[in-house]
């Protein structure tokens, strides 16, 4: 079971390397103002691309043009365009800040995300670790809204918030007042409204398309079986094996709620999904070594994977996918029993802990199926220095998602 589990991990990782995003029709100019019509790979850019991957048809090759060659591309509700910009280098880390307020300044150019167009249009800047916003009035050139956290001393931080006193510079609008832009946070979704908000009031046709939202948070129902291999094992038996009770593969069911939060880039393919389980299978076995009689199990437990989740797009509608967790797990009152009088029963320990990897496959973002392997263990009871216990499973799961 374990090799076989193995190689389909191993194909699904080599399936990777051919699975593509999703190429959508867009278009691109150049510096020669000639628009090109085309399918453009998208990447959902976490941070400001500098080249785009494209296909002239469907069909035909694929091509590479970069931010020396064009200056604007766009597709669906996407729109990017070049500028020769001074963007703010400020450290964004705590230990790094300095002791300026003034920003530092560093000439790039630059593809920004356009967020609002209007009399007065709103673009995005996303880099390493930081994301900043910058304004355009003519469409030929972009100015940076300041924004900066600093140190006025080791032990407080300060926040130059120029951005406020540039738009009040620049909007100027019966219907914008200072105490709204003294409230005005530096956070996308209040510049875009408020910049949709001015553009109205100057009766500008706002070209601006709503980015399609995406769901980064799903709620699923998974339940399932569990195939358990369980043996019971001795210290110094004779036996070559050890091996005092083998119960063999011991059929169980399973059934959990997982939550899945998605990171907002690459087109929702990473996540991290937190899932409690509730597990129980029990069963009767034969010892093998000394007294005979039979054993019966009762396993019981609750089970926490908590990890991290990859898909790989089929088509719109399919996709598969690959995780890895860390298990936590919460014994439920299980025990084993022996049924000759000498010998004592066999409680588990109370908290343990596992790893778990697993393949699956998802249709229209609702119905899911995925084979969970857990590695093996090797651990002592709760009451004993002399029996442990090899346990391993494989659980075949069927998910519905609620929202």
């Amino acid at each position: 079971m374990k090799k076989s589990f193995l190689l389909i991990f191993y194909l699904v990782l080599s399936l990777s390397l051919y699975s593509q995003t999703q190429f959508e029709k867009g278009y691109f100019i150049d510096d020669n103002d000639i628009r090109t019509i085309c399918f453009i790979k998208n990447l959902d850019w976490n941070k400001n691309p500098n080249k785009i991957e494209y296909k002239k048809s469907e069909t035909s090759e694929l091509n590479t043009a970069t931010i020396k060659t064009i200056k604007e591309f766009g597709f669906s509700n996407i729109k990017y365009k070049r500028f020769t910009v001074d963007v703010d280098k400020s450290s964004t880390y705590l230990i790094q800040y300095s002791y300026s307020k003034r920003p530092v300044f560093k000439s790039e150019t630059v593809f920004l995300k356009l967020l609002v167009k209007g009399n007065v249009n709103l673009y995005r800047y996303s880099g390493e670790n930081n994301r900043l916003f910058f304004y355009s009035i003519d469409d030929v050139s972009a100015k940076q809204l300041v924004y900066k956290k600093y140190k006025s001393t080791e032990t407080e931080i300060k926040t130059n918030e120029s951005y406020k006193q540039q738009l009040f510079n620049i909007l100027k609008c019966d219907r914008i007042t200072v105490e709204q832009i003294k409230k005005l946070k530096y956070l996308e979704n209040d510049l875009v409204s408020f910049f949709q908000k001015y553009n109205t009031c100057e009766n500008s046709e706002i070209e601006y398309k709503e980015k399609e939202k995406k769901d980064l948070f799903s709620l699923t129902i998974r339940s399932g079986l569990n195939i358990t291999k369980f043996s019971i094992n001795r210290d110094g038996v004779t036996n070559p094996s050890n091996i005092e009770v083998d119960f063999g593969n011991v059929l169980g069911f399973r059934i959990g709620i997982e939550t899945e939060f998605f990171m907002p880039f690459n087109n929702n393919k990473w996540s991290f999904f937190l899932e409690p389980i509730y597990n129980q299978f029990s069963d009767t076995g034969e010892r093998l070594n000394y007294e005979k009689g039979k054993v019966d199990i009762l396993y019981k437990t609750l089970e926490v994977p908590i990890g991290i989740k990859h898909y790989f797009y089929l088509n719109q509608e399919s996709k598969i996918f690959i995780n890895a967790s860390y298990v936590l797990i919460f014994d439920l009152n299980s025990n084993v029993d022996f049924e000759y009088e000498y010998s004592r029963d066999l409680e588990f320990v109370k908290r343990n802990t596992n790893i778990a990897f697993g393949i699956g496959y998802c249709f229209k973002d609702r119905y899911g199926l995925e084979i969970k392997y857990f590695l093996n263990k090797n651990k002592n009871f709760a009451n004993s220095n002399e029996y442990h216990y090899q346990i391993q499973n494989t659980s075949l799961i069927f998910g519905y998602t609620i929202f």
